[in-house]
């Protein structure tokens, strides 16, 4: 399967196990993280570590779940060190302006927990 999810201390985390998130894969991503989003988390981190690829579709589709979870929650990212996911941030400046981005998912649990 293509998503693994923990949830630890109220915090939901997405682990994406796919290396493309793109048009084949955004829908059933997109999905998948709305579905935690419907359980009433308002705390998400995605885990794209194991991500070397996203197109425009995967794009949208990180924005959408960021523009759905309740206003006073929180997504942010993980994980996040395959070059041209890095890349694609930083031209989109997503990094700066939407998205926190933590090494891991460990750290960005306790970043959401605390």
């Amino acid at each position: 399967m293509g998503y693994t999810r923990a949830d630890t201390d109220g915090v939901a985390v997405l682990q994406v196990a796919i290396e493309r998130l793109d048009a084949s894969e955004a829908p059933t991503f997109k999905r998948t993280a709305l579905e935690v989003v419907d359980e009433g988390f308002t705390r998400m981190v995605i885990d794209l570590s194991r991500v070397t690829f996203i197109d425009s579709s995967g794009l949208s589709a990180l924005l959408s779940v960021r523009k759905n979870i309740d206003p006073s929650g929180s997504v942010v990212l993980a994980g996040v060190h395959a070059p041209k996911v890095v890349q694609l941030f930083r031209v989109t400046k997503l990094d700066q302006r939407v998205f926190v981005m933590y090494p891991d998912a460990d750290q960005a649990v306790a970043a959401l927990a605390g």
